[in-house]
């Protein structure tokens, strides 16, 4: 008995590095492998867990048995697995925790036919299934070379990063499918990342008219029994290309051979809970244990994807012309100081200025439609009192309350609280109240006002929660019954409409105004991105961007059309505060309800850290409140750990989670984020 595996190490979905081993019952011997979900008590409550080793040995006393494995729940093969495992280690999280999230998971076979029936866009989007179509466009010369560069790498086979480098509407998705092409002549198999569900759900039924059934879509909102089927058929070879999300990254595909991870530079990449890792980088780890090539697109890549091209660690294709070789749009950049445009109704800064009115009145005449963009939903920013200059606040986050016309109530856009619209100020009683700043509601007024007879389209988070509403409103624009359409930043990616000439940025400075590290990168990429709907076909199109600030090396570049010389100037901001991509950054996030044992917390463990960060050569930087202090009743505290090397970085990280917090902190919870995105 000593000799036939007995014994399972199963890791649990809590927030804790132990595994946690288990006797396997004698009638379940032979059945339970590693990857296999099964059921487990944990202390006083049944849970369950995923088997990552069996083995055997001497038991020590009193060991548990093992509960039943799940007879509908797949097996985690072995390369996931593998993956999953160095998640949890670089990212600083429990391997349960990564499993769970990794798991095709979701409710019982009853459940999930109701849950299905309940997502018509699922099905909508599983329907697109069809035969494969022989119709294959012709590439332009530069999508061509592109092509037979990566060709050629994929018949030597083995692992390599390249990075297509390609202008908005330059036909990088042609070349993923030329590729995906070859993949399949190959025998081998294709993982598609797209960053949001959205660009996956509209990039599906391109991939499918070219390769029919031999595709899955997968992600999050596909309802759980849909998942498992594309799970299972992906693992036993059924589907060759896979397309979906960030989760996505895990699904099983045997002989793996070509990795893409389109729009690489998009935050949504990186997961914001526990765990924490980034779906990019996760991918590229993936192709590299299975030898195979990854391509990473975008038109504005990450400053960490550039500097690994400047170090020669990717290779680097670039796409300079639009696809059927349609010019750029020609952009103007309007100074605000000196066009005084015409007033706004919510502050000092003008709305429109007077270029952007001629511009959008000759798109009118002309019956050609604009695209104005405005990243700031609702309708007025803030509520103050005229008397006291009190502002209406969220009571669970440090932020004001913007006020929603179409509602005609006060919403939190971090924790979702509603409340009524206010007839007085509550601390003074005054009903001098001034509702200040723009969103997208307001604009929506004031450009009724100003063009009566266009037909207007919003389309932000609350003009398209209804289902099937985001879907209608892209109907809408395709089919010319819109004649301006305005938006977040739903209207900055992912949109193709020919008849978009004229694009209008409002309050361009609003995307650098935040104090992160990325302000100035995702201000760049974002503004860049708007600017590409214009003008994608016959018809040139402009770029009306309005600014306070027209120096700033930000706009020159997105004016100029000039990536390499913003990523040139805030390369060299970055180097100068030692920020990545100079050094590697590991972000502590402490919360609890009280903020003085939160602050306590915090400042004791950079206490008890400090000498062995100054050994290591890491820098603390912090602790200090977090810029939104308080965030759904959380009081919120960080620091950050700067150094050029990962490895003493995740010693001192691991150091840190071990260590308890002084009496009377109990309550505050410790989240470690590896490579952050975001430190708001």
């Amino acid at each position: 008995m000593s000799g036939e595996p007995h014994l399972a190490d199963v890791a649990v979905p809590v927030a804790v590095s132990t595994l946690f081993t288990y006797l396997i019952p004698e009638e379940m011997r032979g059945a339970i492998v590693p990857g296999q979900r099964v059921a487990v008590a944990l202390g006083r409550r049944r849970t369950r867990g995923y088997v990552v080793r069996v083995h055997a040995g001497p038991a020590p006393e009193r060991l548990r048995p093992l509960g039943g494995p799940d007879p509908i729940e797949p097996l985690f093969a072995g390369d996931i697995l593998e993956l999953t495992r160095w998640v949890s280690e670089y990212y600083l999280a429990s391997w349960g925790e990564v499993l769970e999230a990794a798991a095709p998971l979701g409710p019982t076979p009853r459940r999930a036919r109701r849950k299905r029936a309940e997502k018509p866009a699922d099905t909508q989007a599983e329907s697109c299934a069809a035969g494969p179509s022989e119709e294959h466009p012709v590439l332009a010369p530069e999508q061509a070379a592109i092509v037979r560069s990566l060709q050629e790498e994929l018949d030597r086979g083995g692992f390599a990063v390249h990075l297509v480098h390609g202008v908005a509407g330059s036909g990088k998705t042609e070349i993923y499918m030329a590729l995906a092409a070859r993949v399949l002549d190959q025998g081998g198999s294709v993982l598609l990342l797209e960053p949001e569900i959205g660009i996956a759900t509209q990039i599906l039924a391109r991939v499918r008219r070219r390769f029919g059934n031999l595709v899955g879509l997968y992600h999050s909102q596909v309802g759980a029994r849909r998942r498992r089927e594309t799970w299972e058929k992906a693992r036993r070879g059924e589907i060759k290309i896979v397309v979906g999300a960030r989760s996505a990254v895990f699904v099983p595909l045997p002989d793996l051979r070509l990795v893409v991870i389109d729009e690489e530079q998009e935050p949504a990449y990186k997961q914001e809970e526990s765990p924490r890792y980034n779906g990019r980088d996760v991918a590229i780890v993936r192709a590299r244990n299975a030898g195979a090539l990854a391509v990473l697109g975008t038109a504005t890549p990450s400053l960490e994807a550039w500097w690994n091209a400047k170090k020669s660690k990717f290779q680097v294709h670039v796409l300079t012309r639009r696809f059927g070789d349609t010019r750029p749009p020609k952009l103007h950049v309007v100074d605000l100081r000196r066009d005084p445009g015409l007033p706004s109704s919510g502050g000092p800064i003008p709305l429109f200025s007077g270029c952007l009115v001629q511009k959008t009145l000759e798109r009118l005449r002309a019956n050609e439609q604009t695209i104005l963009f405005l990243n700031r939903r609702g309708h007025s920013t803030m509520v103050q009192c005229n008397d006291c200059g009190e502002m209406i606040r969220c009571s669970r986050c440090d932020v004001v309350l913007t006020y929603h016309r179409v509602t005609s109530d006060l919403r939190c856009h971090h924790c979702g609280l509603v409340r009524g619209k206010p007839d007085a100020c509550a601390a003074c009683g005054s009903g001098r109240l001034f509702y200040g700043g723009v969103g997208t509601q307001k604009l929506e007024e004031r450009l009724a006002e100003l063009f009566p007879r266009a037909r207007l389209l919003r389309m932000d988070a609350d003009a398209t929660r209804r289902r099937g509403s985001h879907a209608r409103a892209l109907a809408a624009v395709e089919s010319g019954e819109v004649d301006i359409l305005l938006g977040t930043q739903m209207v900055a990616k992912g949109l193709d409409f020919p008849r978009v000439t004229l694009v209008g940025i409002l309050q361009a400075d609003r995307e650098m105004a935040l104090p992160e590290l990325r302000a100035a990168e995702r201000a760049y990429q974002v503004l860049t991105q708007v600017a590409g709907r214009a003008g994608r076909r016959e018809v040139a199109g402009e770029v009306v961007l309005q600014t306070m600030l027209p120096e700033h090396y930000v706009i020159r570049g997105v004016a100029a059309g000039d990536y390499e010389g913003f990523a040139r100037a805030e390369l060299a901001h970055r180097e100068s505060l030692g920020f990545p991509p100079f050094a590697r950054m590991i972000h502590l996030l402490f919360d609890g309800r009280n903020e003085e044992r939160v602050r306590q917390r915090a400042e004791a463990l950079a206490a008890d850290i400090g000498s062995a960060a100054r050994r290591a050569g890491i820098a603390i930087l912090g602790p200090a409140p977090m810029f939104l202090t308080r965030l759904e009743g959380r009081y919120r505290w960080h620091l950050t750990l700067k150094g050029s090397g990962s490895e003493a970085l995740h010693r001192l990280a691991r150091q840190a989670m071990e260590i308890k917090g002084p009496a009377g902190t109990r309550g505050v919870r410790l989240h470690m984020d590896v490579d952050p995105i975001r430190t708001l």
